[in-house]
């Protein structure tokens, strides 16, 4: 047990921002895992409320749980002793799906201009044809480490590992549940909800490849394989164990905040807001400038517009997003541009900076590429500002 926190507990913290992700999955995992340990009306009930209320969290979350929910309800019709309450179950099911999504319906109603963003969001999926923007992936026979063997090289071979486990883990182990439900042989509970789970969270791995999202995916997986180790002979359990956990230490550990600022140097104490914390210089120098400009450009509550990759300053600011968007990796219409100008317009921020960079190295996802109507404007109706940072990249405007 403690083999198997010290594993779940390395993905888990990793992750720089999002660990609410990690959290849904692991929901999800339980309650699926409560139905098939005990397949009543509340725990139908209660399995369908924590799909709703995940699918409030991420759209996203309630795709994967809704995947594997149906591989579960498909598990229990199989040799289905008492289809009554089957079907019953499904009705219960459902009837938690929608109380566990009422936050959603709620948010629909009463904030403003919620539902039209909701709707536009679901369509610009399809227009991109992307749920994220795709990097390749590390599979293990690709790494660099065969022909450059070095500690680096190493890691990412581990992570490509872990890709691959993922996949091969949500293709076998639903089979083998499934075929043992045949059978009717006994399964763990919780082995057949990662079963079902597993495969559907690989998409959010795999739709980004690389070491953080990977964590954000792979927890129904791992969870799977502790159980797989827990029913296991002894000399099993630790042939399963302590590799997961030595590869999850080697994979996950340098992409940690704590284990980054293990020497005070790396990780300066800042004051923010009451808080006082540590962060990476390159933290310290960005939260301190944007605090200056705030301070020269935007004082008493006025408005800044921060672009493309940085959402977190209006909160660093305690201001509202002059925008509708704010996370701008995407290419974005004409039309939709033009809104999102009206919209600048009328919050008259203060200061803007775009962080000019071409994402993944991709000339094309570049700021004033994707967004070159509202580049344009900036810099029609904003004056640059010169000695405020020493990164290049930043491009500084005030109001004029």
């Amino acid at each position: 047990m403690v083999v198997c926190a010290l594993t779940l507990a390395t993905w888990a913290l990793a992750p720089r921002h999002k660990a609410f992700d990690i959290t849904a999955s692991i929901a999800l995992v339980a309650a699926i895992a409560q139905l098939v340990r005990r397949p009543t009306s509340p725990n139908y009930f209660l399995s369908g409320l924590t799909l709703g209320l995940v699918a409030y969290f991420g759209r996203n979350h309630g795709m994967y749980g809704a995947a594997g929910s149906a591989g579960i309800l498909f598990y229990l019709a199989l040799r289905c002793e008492n289809w009554m309450q089957w079907r019953r179950g499904i009705g219960w099911f459902m009837a938690g799906v929608g109380v566990g999504y009422l936050p959603m319906f709620a948010t629909m109603l009463f904030a403003h201009g919620f539902t039209a963003a909701f709707i536009d969001s679901i369509k610009f999926i399809f227009e991109v044809k992307s749920t994220n923007l795709p990097l390749p992936i590390p599979w293990p026979w690709s790494s660099p480490f065969w022909a450059e063997p070095s500690m680096y090289n190493l890691r990412e071979l581990v992570i490509g590992l872990f890709f691959l486990t993922m996949l091969v883990f949500g293709l076998v182990a639903p089979i083998v549940v499934l075929v043992r439900r045949w059978k009717r042989q006994s399964v763990q509970p919780a082995l057949v909800a990662c079963a079902f789970l597993a495969l559907p969270y690989a998409h959010y791995s795999f739709s980004r490849a690389d070491p953080e999202h990977l964590a954000l995916g792979i927890m129904p997986t791992l969870i799977g394989l502790c159980v797989l180790a827990g029913i296991s002979s002894s000399w099993k359990r630790t042939l399963i164990l302590l590799p997961l956990c030595a590869l999850s230490l080697l994979a996950m550990l340098p992409d940690h905040q704590g284990w980054k600022c293990m020497g005070a140097r790396n990780c300066p104490r800042i004051t923010i807001g009451k808080d006082q914390l540590r962060a990476d210089r390159r933290t310290v120098d960005d939260v301190t400038l944007f605090l200056k400009l705030q301070h020269d450009f935007a004082p008493n509550g006025r408005s800044a517009f921060v672009t493309p990759m940085q959402p977190g300053v209006n909160a660093l600011l305690g201001t509202k997003s002059p925008t509708l968007e704010i996370y701008t990796a995407w290419p974005r219409t004409e039309a939709f541009q033009r809104e999102e100008i009206a919209r600048l317009d009328a919050a008259k921020p203060g200061f803007v900076l775009i962080w000019d960079v071409a994402l993944d190295n991709r000339e094309e996802l570049r700021y004033k590429n994707t967004h070159p109507l509202i580049d344009d404007y900036i810099k029609a109706n904003f004056e640059p500002v010169q000695g405020y940072s020493d990164y290049s990249m930043y491009e500084i405007y005030r109001a004029r």
